[in-house]
């Protein structure tokens, strides 16, 4: 095998065209595809990291208008916090859980401040979304103010090396309203950016105490329960809506959903509710145009394999006349095919890496799912591509060991058996510039689409 892969490289350096422009497709393809995939798996990734994300899931209301008509939003009624847990076996904790913007002034200068995301809670929460937490006690309130939990990328920046702890925050108001006191209770780590509840602070305060109305009237906020392990969140459901319907004293009440933690980016319908959202559809398009792009690149190698093949007759007949089996010429052509290979998916590596911040800036946030920050990803794109490798070099191999070596020798190979061969080319050509032609097309066509989209007069 050793001397199939010197024979690999001395080869290519002979054949140094052919070469560069075999290793340039393949390494464009797979490079290209690791970029789209990354950003499908990314996609996939949300919400999941929380350590009970399986039982965690977000309260969702539905009002009934009549004629089939109904509505969805992602909150419900404040008093559900206590009635829930105090009527229900199968709920494990429950918390008001939001996302918001705060502009906060740290040091009191009267600026203008810094925007942040936050995400507002009650202290229930520390129960329900596992934070790694760094310094403080954020588990216990300090009555009197708001409670602030800051990340360490929002502590360095804000104060340095000063310990913030203690600290009080005012926030710049609106125009009219007083600020507020935040007091910095803690300090976790950076939360994960593949979450819905993106954000670089925690905002605590008491729990909202609100009695649950007979009449449908009250608060609303958005609320995460987490269900007790084995609970049957289908049976939950219907449980919960058989005892509201009891309950309520007014004729159509609200129905109430439960929504897995993992689904709210990718399967909601709340674009007005919800500020960090995905698209299923999106990702199936994207795992579709990463196909199409590993496939364009491997049908590309076979088309410029299976051309040069016709050149290396006379290699191949020698071969066989000194005794080399058909095995034996296989496996050099092979070992040939997956040099180009391994020197392809080294250098789609480095421009995958290199692609990666223009791609979080296109994105607009980090990617937390990635094949080199991942050693299991990049080992399973690992096997992948090994695979694909021997696959696409198996059938070149197959084809310029196949030829009669009196034919090969004479250069007659245009026999039954080559024209068949010629023929699978062909079609492997026409496949590729079809690949091509429609994500070209479908480019253009959601180009157009989205520049509709912006430049149109909605009145």
């Amino acid at each position: 095998m050793i001397q199939h892969i010197r024979s690999a490289f001395r080869s290519i350096r002979k054949h140094k065209s052919y070469a560069i422009i075999n290793i340039v497709g393949l390494t464009l393809g797979l490079a290209a595809c690791l970029v789209v995939a990354t950003v499908v798996i990314d996609d996939l990734s949300y919400d999941k990291f929380w350590k009970n994300s399986s039982r965690i899931y977000r309260v969702i209301s539905v009002n009934k208008m009549g004629d089939g008509l109904s509505t969805k939003f992602p909150s419900s009624f404040a008093g559900l916090r206590h009635e829930l847990p105090k009527n229900f076996a199968e709920v494990d904790q429950y918390a008001g859980i939001s996302r918001s913007e705060l502009r906060l002034d740290p040091d009191s200068s009267g600026s203008e401040g810094v925007m942040i995301p936050v995400i507002s809670t009650d202290s229930t929460v520390w129960d329900l979304l596992n934070f790694d937490l760094v310094a403080g006690r954020p588990r216990v309130f300090v009555a009197g103010k708001k409670n602030l939990v800051i990340t360490e990328s929002l502590r360095d920046r804000m104060f340095g090396k000063e310990d913030p702890l203690g600290k009080i925050i005012k926030n710049v108001p609106a125009y009219g309203d007083k600020p507020s006191e935040y007091l910095v209770t803690g300090v976790i780590k950076d939360i994960p950016q593949n979450t819905h509840l993106r954000a670089e602070a925690i905002v605590v305060t008491p729990a909202h105490i609100e009695e649950l109305n007979k009449k449908q009237w009250g608060t609303f906020m958005p609320a995460f329960v987490m269900l007790k392990p084995g609970s049957d969140v289908g049976a939950f459901t219907k449980k919960v809506n058989a005892w509201y319907a009891k309950f309520i004293e007014v004729p159509d009440p609200y129905q109430f959903e439960f929504q897995r933690i993992e689904d709210v980016y990718l399967k909601s319908d709340f674009a007005q509710y919800q500020q960090i959202k995905g698209n299923l559809s999106n990702v199936y398009i994207f795992s579709g145009v990463a196909i199409l792009l590993l496939v364009i690149a491997c049908v590309n190698f076979i088309n410029l394999s299976t051309a040069r093949s016709v050149t290396r007759l006379r290699e191949t007949a020698v071969m066989k006349v000194l005794g080399a089996s058909k095995g034996m010429v296989i496996s050099k052509f092979l070992a040939e095919a997956l040099v180009i290979f391994f020197i392809s998916a080294v250098a789609a590596i480095i421009v995958y890496q290199l692609s990666l911040g223009f791609v979080e800036m296109y994105l607009g946030h980090e990617l937390s799912q990635t094949f080199v920050s991942r050693p299991g990803m990049l080992l399973i794109a690992v096997a992948v591509v090994a695979l694909i490798a021997v696959l696409t070099g198996l059938y070149p191999a197959w084809l310029v060991s196949g030829f009669k070596t009196a034919n090969s020798l004479k250069g007659s190979v245009f026999v039954h058996k080559a024209n068949g061969q010629h023929l699978l080319r062909r079609a492997l050509v026409v496949l590729q510039f079809a690949i091509s032609i429609v994500v070209l097309v479908s480019l253009i066509v959601v180009y157009q689409q989205m520049d509709f989209m912006k430049k149109k007069d909605i009145g």
